[in-house]
């Protein structure tokens, strides 16, 4: 009783501090925002990606190790977006803000679809020629659609910090997720 009092806490505690981070000094402090929201979705791709890439783990346990991690980055993704709905963006952040929910609702919908797809498929005792075709179609598919709303987003991202005159670091999550 007192872990689940623990893990409560702890899970109320980063929930909280998602919602309570609404009113902006900076733009900055608004880029940071959305950008921490970001990575905490990040982090869970990675621990996906490290799942997947497992060899130790049969294909059952990866499997379920896999749509389970699935559901916790879903959670997170409707967290973190419906966190970012109720924030009022820094004056000049609209297009910031709905180019990351944009994004945001895109992971979403991935997750549950066609990363849940994959996994199903990466499941299979063998892999035959069509399993390879389909694993790959998705991933092409994937790839191909995130692109828009990677655009999207980078592109609201820079216009945000050249209207405040601020440079852009590069996202070491998003070259770990990226490799």
């Amino acid at each position: 009783m007192k872990l689940l009092s623990i893990l409560f806490f702890l899970f109320a505690a980063t929930t909280m501090s998602h919602a309570q981070q609404t009113n902006f000094k900076t733009a900055i402090d608004f880029n940071d925002y959305i950008v921490g929201l970001q990575d905490s979705i990040g982090y869970g791709i990675v621990a996906f990606n490290k799942i997947i890439e497992n060899n130790t783990l049969s294909k059952s346990e990866m499997n379920s190790q896999a749509l389970a991690q699935l559901e916790k980055i879903k959670k997170t993704t409707r967290s973190v977006t419906a966190a970012l709905g109720k924030a009022t963006p820094y004056k000049g952040g609209d297009a910031l803000k709905t180019a990351a929910l944009n994004l945001f609702n895109f992971y979403y919908k991935t997750m549950d679809v066609e990363y849940k797809q994959m996994v199903v498929l990466l499941g299979a005792e063998t892999y035959t020629d069509a399993i390879i075709k389909e694993l790959t179609e998705i991933q092409e598919r994937i790839v191909n659609s995130e692109k828009g709303y990677d655009f999207e987003f980078g592109d609201a991202q820079k216009k945000f910090a050249d209207l405040y005159h601020f440079s852009l670091d590069e996202n070491q999550l998003e070259k770990e997720i990226n490799k």
